[in-house]
């Protein structure tokens, strides 16, 4: 059995309009509050991934969230917000990376659902943990099968696989990139058993 390693994990943000404390009007320390959490979560290991809906938000603010949520720099695009927001928790820089962010049309489900599946997909994890009690014999990985979509994966490879240790595998160049395509569906592994160890 292989689980991605590490099992990242991600904070799927849908959105339909701008944030607000409801007893204050001003969006600028709003925004700058969302900015923090979601870099919070970013320094504790959980990226975000920003849809918005209805375009009723300001695509400055999606920006900002998407590279908060990947950890890239977040413009001060308001002045210095910590000096509007005392209790700003965010931290900015004179300009942005380039996250991205979604605004799929909701009336066109395909595009929805295109929109959402790509997301996801972009973000799984390349690198996978044997899982249960056993281990591949490093002397013998060249004898692994590995094939994605019916594709058969070469053994240390720029685009193919490699074992990192024993018992942890990981996709290369552009057989990582085709993993991360919506449209990927199977990943096939198998090892001979006598490069197989019982731990």
């Amino acid at each position: 059995m292989l689980r991605s390693a590490d099992d990242p994990k991600y904070i799927l943000l849908v959105t339909d309009g701008e944030p607000d404390f409801c007893d204050d009007g001003n969006l600028t320390c709003a925004r700058d509050a969302v900015v923090a959490a979601v870099q919070s979560a970013y320094a504790q290991g959980i990226g975000t991934l920003i849809f918005s809906i209805g375009g009723q938000v300001d695509q400055a603010h999606l920006a900002d969230v998407a590279n908060a949520g990947t950890g890239q720099p977040v413009a001060d695009r308001q002045l210095a917000v910590q000096n509007q927001c005392p209790n700003s928790a965010a931290i900015y820089a004179a300009s942005g990376g380039r996250a991205p962010y979604f605004e799929p049309d909701v009336n066109d489900r395909a595009a929805l659902v295109s929109a959402l599946s790509g997301a996801l997909a972009a973000v799984r994890s390349c690198v996978f943990d044997l899982q249960g009690k056993l281990r591949i014999q490093l002397s013998l990985a060249d004898q692994g099968v590995v094939e994605l979509d019916g594709t058969r994966l070469a053994f240390d490879s720029p685009d193919g696989f490699r074992l990192n240790s024993e018992t942890q595998l990981e996709l290369l160049g552009s057989a990582c990139d085709r993993l991360r395509q919506p449209d990927a569906k199977r990943l096939f592994i198998d090892f001979p058993c006598h490069a197989i160890e019982l731990l």
